[in-house]
């Protein structure tokens, strides 16, 4: 009651409710947070974002407890508990909860993105919804650095630019209600905008584990148009 009585007041600042389910907290009560996520998110009427990585029960008793428009964040780790059986394969649970509307995302972190894991879901057609970094004082120096570096590694993965493009713009835009119209380049929308070259070229790049793959294309931030404003990088 507390926390959706806090979502409610803080709309449209706050846009969803977060659940972490790990073995150190909360542990063995991770399915029961879960539930008192979920009924804070209905009661406020915001989606849940879970962050699942290693959580104490089984993922598929986790899936099923979520609801189109919930968020599975750090979906392509490597960890026990993982979106994949032990035969590389993608759990049929996950599949289920994707037709339902449930989104994936990956938000590396410090230990959350796996490129072994992510590719092997890309290869049974089972791409990322939305491409998030979770962006913290530690991965803003060491390989996540920023947003296009995150997704130059879908790039490397074989994920064409213009879906990589949707899956930090359009598709983000659509998971929560941020009470303005944003991830559009309609006319008469406001011009909030962001412009990158693409370089060709070796980028190397780095998963959780210190595992690199070589991407030949990378994003670099170029220009910025914030309310028709336009912002030059001069780097």
């Amino acid at each position: 009651q507390l926390t959706s009585k806090m979502a409610i007041d803080n709309k449209p600042v706050g846009v969803g409710i977060k659940s972490q389910l790990s073995k150190a907290s909360p542990g063995a009560n991770d399915i029961e947070g879960l539930r008192r996520a979920i009924e804070a998110g209905k009661i406020s009427g915001l989606p849940v974002m879970v962050h699942i990585d290693e959580p104490y029960s089984p993922l598929p008793d986790i899936l099923k407890l979520m609801r189109k428009g919930d968020i599975f964040t750090h979906c392509f780790n490597n960890h026990t508990h993982g979106i994949l059986n032990t035969d590389g394969k993608i759990i049929p649970e996950a599949k289920e909860a994707r037709a339902r509307g449930v989104i994936f995302d990956p938000a590396q972190g410090q230990t959350h993105f796996s490129f072994d894991v992510a590719e092997k879901c890309l290869q049974q057609d089972f791409p990322p919804d939305t491409i998030g970094t979770d962006l913290t004082s530690v991965t803003v120096e060491k390989r996540i650095f920023d947003l296009p570096t995150m997704a130059s590694k879908f790039l490397a993965l074989g994920v064409p630019l213009e879906k990589v493009v949707a899956m930090v713009t359009a598709n983000p835009a659509r998971v929560f209600d941020y009470g303005v119209q944003i991830g559009t380049l309609r006319p008469g929308s406001e011009a909030d905008i962001s412009i990158f070259e693409v370089r060709e070229g070796k980028f190397d790049l780095e998963d959780s584990d210190g595992v690199k793959r070589s991407g030949r294309q990378m994003l670099f931030n170029k220009a910025v148009v914030r309310g028709g404003q336009l912002i030059v990088n001069a780097a």
